[in-house]
């Protein structure tokens, strides 16, 4: 992939409805952690049973909960774009997000030429992403 055949470029390609979904999760997750003490945090909290902060609910339960809550109350803004991603040993990280419902060939392909097309640079639509998860959630009562 690319112009230049000596760059080694290591893409992950997913849907905007991903990377929605991946967004509320990171949310609830620091947000859940940030609610625990140091020896919380030590202990293996998929087994432990319902804790006071999250209203008794489990740590599972609460994620769940607030993943749901932040996609419907406050759902994260996905744009489609091409953004470099630092730190491989081996090449260029490069994470490209498609506003589609299913990642095919044809659409793998055509992100790629447009990615190469915009100079091999990080880009970001100025139109947020239309996704199934957030129309879905943003109409739950």
């Amino acid at each position: 992939m690319g112009s230049d055949s000596a760059v080694f470029w290591n893409a992950e390609i997913i849907t905007a409805s991903v990377e929605f979904s991946d967004r509320a999760e990171s949310i609830a997750f620091n947000e859940a952690w940030s609610m625990l003490d140091d020896g919380e945090r030590l202990c293996d909290l998929c087994n432990k049973p319902a804790l006071s902060q999250f209203a008794g609910l489990t740590w599972m339960e609460y994620l769940e909960k607030r993943e749901q809550e932040i996609a419907r109350e406050n759902p994260p803004v996905v744009h489609s774009g091409y953004r470099i991603l630092p730190g491989y040993a081996n090449g260029i990280g490069l994470q490209i997000i498609v506003d589609v419902d299913v990642l095919s060939r044809d659409v793998i392909e055509s992100a790629i030429a447009d990615f190469i097309t915009r100079g091999e640079r990080e880009w970001v639509s100025n139109e947020p992403a239309y996704t199934k998860v957030f129309q879905e959630t943003s109409t739950v009562n």
